[in-house]
């Protein structure tokens, strides 16, 4: 892997963990949050995907 990659990856995970810390500051938001992870329905990732033609 290389070094440029690897920074990347880091940095796109800590941009994640900061974007979920400031969701869980709302109430709200983290009712939501946990209400989707709860979800155990829908559909798979990919049959979205291929649903929205992309």
């Amino acid at each position: 892997m290389e070094i440029g990659a690897n920074r990347a990856g880091v940095a796109a995970e800590t941009s994640a963990e900061r974007e979920t810390a400031y969701l869980l500051g709302s109430e709200t938001m983290k009712s939501r949050l946990l209400a989707a992870k709860a979800r155990t329905g829908g559909i798979a990732f990919e049959a979205a995907v291929g649903k929205l033609g992309l």
